[in-house]
């Protein structure tokens, strides 16, 4: 079948690159024929660049349904590369399982810029989560947009940053600072894990440098990435845990493995071709 791998026009950093060689090379193995688009030249409304499905390497929602909408198979979907990328959605579509263990979280209400803050507001944040506390605005990646909040001094200073954003209070889990477990699952199934060290004392496990090892998982683990890879319908994903408990940080639809191949020996751009490459035999009768 004729496929196209949609990567983002204006990034290109090594583990980027790495993702989309890899998954094209292990797609080309399996005998598909593949042409990589960019975003910035792929946005021809119900356009289907003569593919039957297309790899969506990207966060641009816009184009995926676009491409769906042409009558493409799009892996992942738009609707579950939403839900990962805006980690309020993802918190409230994992909350429907009660099986799945998430940190005690607090949605911010809608508000905007130059609003006045009020006294109110932040004690209910307080009394809702305690300190310390973690605030996330909605959409950011590799653990930008994410602040330690240890008293209401810094509460208060962090609150210009989140107004007219999107955003959320959780739980610290002191136990996992600067550590986390990340997962890949394919098709439903664990493919690989690691544990990654923050080595700059940074309470975010992900922010630079950061150190990756492989890790065994037990079966609270194994079980929680499974649910949480079905409840938001992914294909592929990495999913972030805290260290101690099965506890979800955050779902990546489009999480990076260069680490991880390079750590666990782990062939995951070949287990996701291969995933894909099974599925798409479904529409080939």
């Amino acid at each position: 079948m004729k496929g196209i791998v949609i990567r983002n026009g204006f990034y290109n950093s090594s583990s980027y690159t790495h993702q989309v060689g890899r998954i094209v090379e292990e797609l080309v193995k399996r005998g598909q024929d593949i042409e990589v688009v960019k975003n910035s030249e792929a946005y021809g409304i119900k356009e289907n660049y003569g593919a039957d499905f297309a790899v969506f390497l990207d966060k641009d929602i816009y184009l995926a349904r676009i491409l769906e909408q042409a009558g493409m198979i799009v892996f992942n979907n738009s609707f579950a590369i939403e839900n990962c990328d805006d980690k309020i959605l993802t918190s409230i579509n994992l909350s429907r399982n009660s099986e799945i263990y998430l940190p005690k979280t607090l949605i911010a209400p809608l508000m905007y810029e130059r609003q006045e803050i009020q006294d109110e507001y932040l004690q209910s944040i307080e009394k809702a989560i305690g300190y310390p506390m973690v605030a996330k605005k909605a959409k950011g990646s590799l653990g930008e947009s994410v602040y330690l909040i240890e008293n209401r001094e810094q509460l208060e200073k962090v609150q210009p940053s989140l107004l007219g954003e999107p955003h959320l209070y959780q739980v610290f889990v002191e136990e996992s600072r600067g550590k986390s477990v990340r997962v890949i699952v394919v098709g439903g199934e664990v493919i690989a894990s690691m544990m990654l060290t923050n080595e700059n004392g940074d309470f975010r496990s992900n922010a630079q440098p950061s150190k990756a090892e492989k890790v065994e998982l037990d079966e609270e683990y194994l079980k929680s990435a499974k649910m949480v890879a079905e409840s938001l319908d992914l294909d592929y994903c990495g999913i972030d845990f805290f260290v101690g408990a099965a506890m979800v940080i955050e779902v990546n639809s489009n999480a990076f493995f260069q680490k991880m191949e390079a750590v666990t020996n782990k062939n995951i751009a070949g287990a996701y071709a291969g995933y894909m490459v099974e599925y798409l035999k479904e529409f080939e009768r």
